[in-house]
């Protein structure tokens, strides 16, 4: 289900202020690369642009307060992107990032298309395409109002449908040999990477068998377990314990 940015009237984007500056008012590029990312396997980290906004916060991100900045996606969240780029409209290359599972595509669109000014962005979910190659029709998940699959022309053919792009790579971060990991969430220490192996006794943790949120396992190494919400990565501590990496802040997939 697309994420409505119209919703959130009172959380501000980024580090901005007033009325003007929150993810309803301004909010369409994160909440349409949140969308994005939810799509791809991301939803326990980033289930609502409030979570999405939260973390870029956290990892400096923003440029001049409320700018999501591409540049700065690359730079601060390697773990998650490896290109943040602006390109025109390519036919063949837009088919490209669509058939790849690894790509979000982003659209620039008019502001007019929904009573503004300026630029509004949507995600590009999928296309027609005729014999010869061409694009016939884009179809996007519009942030404004939550509108899922509409075709661009439905609001922004008369202002030019697509305007620019914002191409995103998602990557798997590499592997390390030995990391220290924390729990964003409470998350069961088990004594297999599977959901259904028994929870690990004698933790010593705050309660047995739980990492704590904000609790930490120090010389983890990353192994293939069961995949959970599209992540496969659970974290061995040195004890031979297991946590399922989408707990953590080191989530992975593998």
């Amino acid at each position: 289900m697309a994420e409505n940015q119209c919703l959130y009237t009172n959380v501000q984007l980024g580090f901005g202020i007033g009325k003007t500056q929150t993810i309803a008012s301004i909010g369409c590029f994160l909440t349409s690369l949140q969308n994005g990312l939810k799509r791809k396997g991301y939803a326990l980290r980033f289930p609502t642009p409030i979570q999405y906004n939260e973390f870029c916060k956290q990892k400096n991100t923003f440029s001049d307060r409320i700018l999501l900045s591409p540049e700065k996606i690359v730079s601060t969240q390697p773990e998650y992107f490896l290109e943040g780029k602006r390109e025109v409209w390519n036919d063949f290359y837009v088919k490209q990032y669509l058939d790849d599972p690894t790509y979000i595509l982003i659209g620039e669109v008019s502001g007019k298309g929904i009573g503004g000014s300026g630029q509004h962005f949507v995600e590009i979910k999928k296309v027609d395409v005729r014999g010869d190659g061409r694009i016939t029709m884009a179809y996007i998940d519009d942030p404004w109002g939550g509108k899922e699959d509409m075709k661009v022309t439905q609001r922004y053919g008369k202002f030019g449908n697509i305007l620019s792009l914002r191409v995103f790579k998602i990557v798997k971060a590499p592997v390390e040999e030995k990391t220290t990991i924390t729990a964003i969430v409470n998350t069961n220490i088990r004594t297999a990477p599977r959901t259904n192996a028994p929870k690990a006794s004698n933790t010593g943790t705050k309660v047995d068998g739980i990492l704590g949120k904000g609790d930490k396992i120090k010389n983890a190494t990353l192994v293939k377990g069961e995949e959970v919400n599209g992540v496969n990565g659970w974290w061995q501590s040195p004890k031979g314990r297991f946590v399922w990496s989408g707990g953590t802040d080191k989530e992975r997939k593998i």
